[in-house]
């Protein structure tokens, strides 16, 4: 993982590179200042993959030096743990506004610094795959394979669908808030039938559709406080933070209206029609951190027996294979099992 540490503290950031290298993370480069920290960016050959950025440093702090890396699409999207030696609670709204990921607070706790790094990595390995599933959308299928077949408990993350963040990700963002009561709204979005449409597509299809989901999703729901998360199985997790109430039924209507509006984003799939169901997590608008992150992970946890025990039928593969090789003018060819 390529680190990027901005701290003006040289005592300080010799003992963090000292942590890090005990994990084996010695891809470490270090400014003493947002003005260098820039300079760095603008010149590295590749893009750095997780900041470690102090918060009180002279001239541009580390909260307005995290806004404008977010401002870049190299780095819309990478882990940024916030550094602090004063009380957290005094910068996290402003820090998290501004796209921070995580806080670390000195002197260093090193079993915290653990858990805070392991997070990164996992956030990092996400965003890999999530940059390898943009590829492959982008790659059009130029034959029609019987083994292309979609793994419907597969997550994604579209790094360009705004308020859009992977599982951990929601996670740690409601995790870090102060403990206490907040007004928010939690609710699940479900493509219906998501099973039938996964056997009768192959995976360049699905990975279409559930980006044109979740533009969908994002457009309807409005919300600047948005986090949509992917968890598989034709499921979204939504949470949006404030006093705004979401009306689900008008939230209903304006997916369907949305879906109709994006009708040429949504591949051919054999003439299914594409429908969202929305159901709430709670009835409640006011909920504990700990609340929500309960319910949260209940979520997870029922996509996470979903698993689709029924094979693909023969013709099912069948049937897709020959719709691709006729959109494509091939003649299809006779499907070998055995």
């Amino acid at each position: 993982m390529r680190i990027l540490l901005v701290d003006d503290d040289p005592i300080f950031t010799e003992l963090l590179l000292a942590h890090l290298g005990h994990q084996g993370l010695t891809d470490v480069e270090t400014a003493t200042s947002a003005h260098a920290a820039l300079q760095l960016a603008d010149q590295a050959r590749l893009p750095y993959e997780c900041l470690l950025l102090d918060i009180q440093m002279q001239g541009m702090d580390g909260i307005e030096l995290c806004a404008e890396m977010r401002r870049r699409d190299d780095y819309r999207n990478v882990p940024i743990i916030m550094i602090t030696s004063g009380d957290p609670a005094r910068y996290m709204n402003n820090a998290f506004a501004a796209g921070a990921t995580d806080f670390m607070q000195k002197p260093l706790n090193v079993p915290e610094l653990i858990g805070r790094m392991n997070m990164a990595m996992m956030l990092v390995d996400s965003l890999k795959k999530e940059r390898m599933s943009r590829e492959t959308i982008r790659e059009m299928v130029n034959r029609p394979s019987a083994h292309d077949q979609f793994d419907p408990s597969e997550r994604f993350t579209f790094s360009e669908v705004s308020g859009m963040v992977d599982f951990f990700q929601l996670e740690n963002r409601i995790l870090r808030m102060q403990s206490g009561l907040y007004a928010l709204s939690l609710f699940r979005i479900q493509v219906q039938d998501f099973g039938t449409l996964g056997r009768y597509s192959d995976r360049s299809e699905m990975q279409q559709l559930l980006h044109a989901m979740s533009t969908v999703i994002t457009h309807s729901v409005n919300e600047k406080n948005l986090l949509i998360s992917y968890l598989g199985h034709g499921r979204f997790a939504i949470c949006v933070l404030g006093r705004t109430p979401i009306v689900l039924p008008l939230l209903q209507l304006k997916l369907a209206e949305n879906i109709e509006a994006v009708s040429d984003l949504i591949p051919d799939l054999g003439g299914r029609k594409v429908t969202l169901k929305v159901s709430a997590l709670s009835s409640r608008r006011i909920l504990s951190t700990q609340a929500a992150l309960d319910l949260l992970e209940q979520e997870m946890q029922s996509v996470s027996v979903l698993a689709d025990t029924e094979l693909p039928r023969v013709e099912a593969i069948e049937e897709n294979i020959f719709r691709k090789a006729k959109l494509l003018g091939e003649r299809p060819r006779p499907l070998l099992l055995g």
